[in-house]
């Protein structure tokens, strides 16, 4: 009876000191080694910061990491010597829309740049050489990740050999030409970040030693092996890993296309989960039910319910935890203080292509010698890729002869140096007036070492046009240019007698100028050229212009263009300022003598999803008598919306106009942008003479969605209780 007494208190002492082995193993230096493993998930991923805010509560200590896509940037910036709550702040403050892009924000670009994403699909570019079309390898080059990563990572950009940071880490990533599993253990971290969450179409590859790394995802979504290798002891695994769609979900192209790589990333996780010890080892699965892999707008929530998950396991996890003086030691030696500032005793540019080092050295602020700031860093950066010739504009903290210094790499675009661009538009009022309009875009770039391009601009449809001019920069800053230009342009227009079209006509324009112009870095730019051509036309049906009507056209043109609207189309905030001038003269052997001024002047301001945006326009002849072509036109969507397009012509115009429109929501995901309702009262006309006579209303209301495409618009428009028009639109308007 005694020895079994004994027996049973020998037991009972085993269990309680199992609860206190861990520390026990810590003063004895034996404690068991515990590796964490991060799955990818995209956005999903976002549930490992709650996951890692635990284990930090609960005084759980990690010597091993291992990742894969989103979760190899999560434990690649906690391995970096980040906290849980440092990774959660920086997450949350960022601007993932933006991150995903590679084009800096709009208010930043070049006004030519800015005209480019206004008439042409901004993500959609051909690259030609060689007598072939390319593709670029993916939509985003990741741009602005990398940038990101490198910021957040800084107190360890020197370290190469991942075992040698605050905790060792693995990031899993896809060889895509053998199909098998990359183990990234050094190197840069941000370059094996964002190399294991390449999504294959979406982010271009990461060339590693001759490797083209995609998202590791693939191969090994979950790498439980990868971290036991690296010598853990117990495993601590999170799978946020997208459920597979149900039958009655798969329904489309999109989601059956979706449902295939699911199953792929699907199978190796089992693979994975099924080798886990399940005595010691923990699997933590946070329940997000559907939410998207690319829902990062709801960032807390996820990082909720991560918390959440690993709160659940909290006896479990428990068992692993240190006494805080213990933890305390741990926690100081695997987190490292951040860097002090930066001072670079050198600036190096690499890979200009045919640029001029020069060129590109005067977009740059920074200096040697000067407390380096990221803000004026990333600008600089943001200037360098605005000029469209580089993929991937990127920056490493390097030593050369005992000195640390900034680098900055410039990758040129692999299907370049000449592009492709396209655009559309489509306007139908349901009734007899339609018309639709394709734009191409040729780009010749690279020309000399200052940048000089030649575009060519073709339009097809009821327009029809070609443009070619050749942009020669005269400094490097590129501050000052030549530009001559030439443009054919035919159109074909109604002509209203009151509300009745009583004629149609068609106008033929060649012209040739030569401009000198000023940029005015990203604000805009300044024009003054000189313009001669011939101009002519006849009627289609009716008599206005007499058959065979021919003018010559010459004279002074101007222009200052100043663009700081956000967005192309539905902007939120910013402002746009032009005004056109062109004096007609005789003496260069115009037929009309006339003189012409326009200006126009916008702005948007938005209070969150409410944006409120006033336009003014005016243009007036200064007391001459405009030829037909020449003439000032209003009527059709947002330019009196009740009236037919070109309805009202005059020497001089007015507009006023007052939008306002609700950001609803998200379109499809094949669309992928937002969702407006809105509605316009605009007040205007056009007068043969000034002073006005006459004012006209109008108003509208619409619907509208920003695509890849351009904007969509379906709305009506309404002069009168009688008179009005319902349209859709697809393009540009203003």
């Amino acid at each position: 009876m005694n020895r079994l007494i004994f027996l049973v208190c020998c037991l009972l002492n085993s269990l309680l000191m199992a609860e206190t082995i861990s520390a026990s193993e810590v003063a004895t230096g034996e404690r068991v080694k515990i590796g964490l493993v991060l799955s990818g998930g995209g956005a999903r991923g976002l549930a490992h910061v709650g996951v890692l805010k635990v284990l930090e509560q609960l005084r759980v200590p990690v010597d091993f990491v291992a990742g894969t896509s989103m979760g190899a940037i999560v434990g690649g910036l906690w391995a970096s010597g980040m906290s849980a709550t440092e990774i959660e702040e920086a997450v949350l403050r960022t601007d993932w829309a933006n991150l995903f892009k590679d084009r800096p924000p709009r208010k930043l670009l070049s006004l030519h740049q800015k005209q480019l994403s206004q008439t042409y699909m901004a993500d959609f570019e051909l690259g030609y050489k060689k007598g072939r079309f390319h593709f670029p390898q993916g939509l985003i080059a990741g741009q602005q990740l990398i940038f990101l990563l490198r910021q957040l990572t800084l107190p360890v950009s020197q370290i190469e050999d991942f075992d040698r940071l605050p905790v060792p880490f693995r990031a899993v990533a896809t060889d895509i030409v053998t199909g098998k599993p990359v183990i990234l253990n050094r190197g840069s971290l941000p370059e094996a970040m964002r190399a294991s969450m390449s999504i294959p179409g979406i982010f271009a590859p990461v060339e590693k030693e001759g490797q083209l790394l995609v998202d590791g995802g693939l191969v090994c979504n979950l790498p439980v092996e990868i971290v036991r290798k690296m010598g853990a002891e117990v495993i601590i695994a999170v799978d946020v890993t997208m459920p597979l769609l149900s039958r009655e979900k798969l329904n489309s192209l999109m989601a059956i296309s979706a449902q295939v790589m699911d199953l792929m990333t699907t199978r190796n996780v089992q693979e994975q989960t099924a080798s886990l010890n399940r005595e010691k080892d923990i699997l933590i699965c946070p329940e997000l039910g559907n939410i998207s892999s690319m829902a990062f707008a709801r960032g807390q929530e996820l990082i909720s319910l991560g918390e959440k998950a690993a709160q659940a396991l909290t006896e479990s996890l428990r068992r692993y935890s240190l006494s805080e003086e213990a933890y305390q030691d741990y926690f100081v030696r695997h987190r490292l203080a951040p860097k002090p500032e930066i001072v670079p005793a050198f600036v190096k540019v690499e890979g200009t292509g045919r640029l001029s080092q020069e060129m590109i050295k005067r977009k740059l602020s920074v200096r040697p010698g000067q407390v380096l700031q990221m803000g004026k860093l990333q600008q600089d950066i943001d200037r360098i890729y605005d000029l469209g010739e580089f993929e991937l504009v990127d920056f490493h903290l390097v030593r050369q002869e005992n000195q640390e210094g900034l680098l900055l790499r410039l990758k040129s675009k692999s299907w370049g140096p000449n592009y492709l661009r396209l655009g559309f538009n489509l306007y139908d009022d349901f009734g007899e007036n339609n018309y639709y309009g394709v734009h191409v875009n040729y780009t010749w770039s690279q020309l000399s070492s200052l940048g000089a391009y030649w575009e060519n601009q073709f339009e097809l449809g009821k327009t029809m046009r070609y443009a070619t001019e050749l942009f020669l920069p005269t400094s490097a800053g590129r501050s000052t240019f030549l530009a001559p230009r030439i443009e054919l342009k035919q159109t074909v227009f109604d002509f209203y007698d009151g509300q009745e079209a009583i004629s149609e006509q068609r106008m033929t324009l060649v012209k040739g100028g030569l401009d000198f112009g000023w940029q005015l870095g990203q604000y805009g730019e300044v024009r003054l050229g000189l313009e001669k051509g011939l101009v002519e036309g006849g009627p289609i049906s009716g008599q206005l212009l007499p058959p065979g009507y021919k003018a010559d056209y010459a004279g002074f043109a101007g222009s200052i263009n100043l663009d700081q609207l956000d967005r192309a189309s539905f902007p939120h905030y910013g402002y746009n300022l032009k005004l056109d001038f062109f004096d007609s003269w005789p003496a260069l052997g115009a037929d009309d003598s006339y003189r012409k001024l326009s200006f126009s002047v916008q702005a948007a301001h938005s209070l969150g999803r409410h944006t409120l945006r006033g336009i003014v326009q005016a243009g007036t002849s200064l007391g001459s008598h405009l030829p037909l072509y020449e003439k000032f036109v209003l009527g059709g969507f947002f330019s009196l919306s009740g009236y037919e397009e070109g309805q009202l012509r005059g020497d001089s115009f007015g507009l006023g106009k007052l939008l306002y429109y609700y950001r609803s929501g998200r379109f499809p995901s094949l669309f992928g942008h937002s969702l407006y309702v809105g509605c316009s009262a605009e007040l205007g006309n056009t007068w043969e003479k000034w002073p006005p006579d006459r004012w006209r209303w109008s108003g509208s209301l619409f619907v509208g969605a920003d695509t890849f495409l351009g904007p969509v618009y379906l709305g009506h428009g309404q002069r009168s209780r009688s008179q009005g028009n319902t349209f859709f639109y697809l393009g540009r308007t203003f």
